[in-house]
């Protein structure tokens, strides 16, 4: 029992001495890093009874044909003069399952820990940052974030058959939504308490105000360390629209000739927020990165992350050649990204 406690003593100690020694730090991070993670991710998972329930169901029929299987091979190797032969018994169907279950999250495991150590031990951000929240770590959910528009935005294009304007207006010309909220009913991260957009009255409606002061996390961009909680009212966008592909007209992926994989989508911005919903919420990458009206992520970074219309995220040098980020921005200028080489730097 002293041994429980003396191990206590010692978890107390590392936790108290974490925010002044930055290796204790580390020796806390290791054993209860998962804690903070679920700490954080928790809050944006979404139940979906749905999906929950074909997955029941595909297990059970995994299982049992795992089972027919494994029984029909065990009477196949035993010998047939044996006089009392054993039915295979689930027990060890279970019991096979989970060593094939743990060999597998064992291996994946391994790789990601020598893939994610060997990326953080040469990164510029270092290896950690107070109570575990590195802004490489952060980096990495904007990453996500903005993988996760990307497939919002092709799912919206197999329904709508175009990618989302950067805007839409009524019949008068007024300004209706942007292109985050035609895209919020395809993401799965999106609020679940969040009250319905009404899209045929403008954003800024009073019918639509609830819903426009939501924050949705995937909108909000962890890398950044200081931002307005909210745009006169209404919760921000940390990113922006390539105007010359998601702008005033829609345009199909198919017409973007230049290459998807060269074309940008979305990007990071580290000012002059637009709310959400807004309907001009677009800039021009060519513009240049951290500069007034472009795109630019936290400045202690040397490069911004972008989405590319076939789906890829990449971190953009901030100091690349105004030619190479003009390039990228246009749809069909008759540019091919890869005549550049190697325009973006390695990401996790």
């Amino acid at each position: 029992m002293k041994y429980v406690w003396w191990a206590l003593g010692l978890l107390v100690v590392f936790v108290f001495l974490a925010p002044i020694v930055p290796y204790v730090e580390l020796l806390v991070i290791i054993p209860l890093g998962w804690i903070l993670f679920l700490i954080r991710v928790l809050p944006q998972v979404t139940f979906n009874p749905v999906l929950a329930i074909q997955t029941v169901v595909l297990a059970i029929i995994a299982v049992g044909l795992t089972h027919c299987l494994l029984g029909w091979l065990y009477r196949a190797v035993q010998s047939d003069e044996t006089e009392t032969k054993q039915p295979w018994r689930w027990k060890w169907t279970f019991s096979s399952l989970t060593i094939v279950m743990l060999a597998f999250v064992v291996g994946i495991s391994m790789v990601s820990i020598v893939h994610q150590s060997y990326w953080l031990a040469k990164h510029e951000e270092g290896w950690y940052s107070h109570w575990g929240v590195s802004l490489a770590a952060r980096r990495s959910a904007s990453v996500s974030s903005l993988r996760t528009q990307g497939l919002a935005i092709s799912d919206y294009e197999k329904e709508h058959g175009a990618l989302p304007p950067g805007g839409t207006i009524d019949e008068r010309g007024e300004p209706l939504h942007g292109w985050a909220a035609l895209i919020l009913p395809f993401l799965d991260e999106a609020p679940s308490d969040m009250p319905p957009i009404d899209y045929e009255k403008p954003w800024r409606h009073e019918a639509n105000r609830e819903a426009m002061t939501t924050h949705v996390n995937v909108f909000t961009n962890p890398a950044l360390d200081d931002y307005e909680d909210d745009v006169d009212g209404f919760a921000p966008n940390h990113y922006s629209a390539n105007g010359r592909v998601m702008g005033a007209t829609p345009m199909r992926s198919d017409e973007i000739t230049d290459g998807k994989a060269n074309t940008i989508l979305l990007g990071e911005v580290n000012g002059d927020f637009k709310p959400w919903g807004h309907p001009l919420n677009w800039r021009d990458p060519a513009v240049g990165l951290h500069k007034p009206g472009g795109f630019g992520s936290n400045p202690k970074l040397s490069t911004t992350q972008f989405l590319m219309a076939d789906g890829s995220v990449y971190p953009i040098d901030n100091d690349i050649d105004a030619e190479v980020l003009r390039a990228l921005a246009t749809p069909r200028g008759g540019e091919r990204g890869e005549q550049y080489g190697d325009w973006y730097e390695e990401t996790p």
